[in-house]
């Protein structure tokens, strides 16, 4: 980066899913949080930063779901959440992170997805947004860490 990041209550770091077992893992029935500014259920982008909490689907009942429309959906490299009518990200929210809790007490919360795109509109019943899958890429953030 040119410059350092100024951390605030909205910017800070978040730890990754290093472990073998969380690499393994495919977070497959469990709740995530996903925070951002984007469009909201009135279609304006939001002036405070909103969070939800996020079912995460079987990759493979998501892919069979979008082959339905003929979108694609990498089970290796992207994860699926949400589906709940009106529980969704929206545009303005790609990028966010997607985020749990360790198991473990005491532990810090993990990034597992990155918002990537989504129904329109948004927060479709039975529709999951798209995420990519952050396990995937591990070797290559560490990599570029270090540069």
């Amino acid at each position: 980066m040119a410059e350092n990041v100024k951390y605030s209550d909205t910017i800070r770091p978040i730890c990754l899913p290093q472990s073998p077992e969380l690499r393994a893992m495919t977070f497959y029935n469990e709740y995530a949080d996903v925070a951002g500014w984007g469009r909201t259920e009135v279609s304006s982008y939001s002036t405070v930063k909103r969070t939800i909490s996020l079912l995460i689907w079987d990759t493979d009942a998501c892919a069979k779901r979008f082959a339905t429309i003929n979108i694609p959906v990498n089970k290796s490299l992207q994860m699926c959440a949400g589906g709940q009518a009106l529980q969704d990200t929206c545009q303005g929210d790609s990028g966010a992170p997607l985020t749990m809790r360790s198991r473990v007490m005491n532990s810090p919360h993990f990034v597992v997805g990155i918002v990537s795109f989504g129904m329109q509109p948004c927060g479709m019943q039975s529709w999951p947004g798209i995420y990519t899958r952050v396990t995937h890429y591990i070797d290559w953030i560490l990599h570029n860490l270090e540069d």
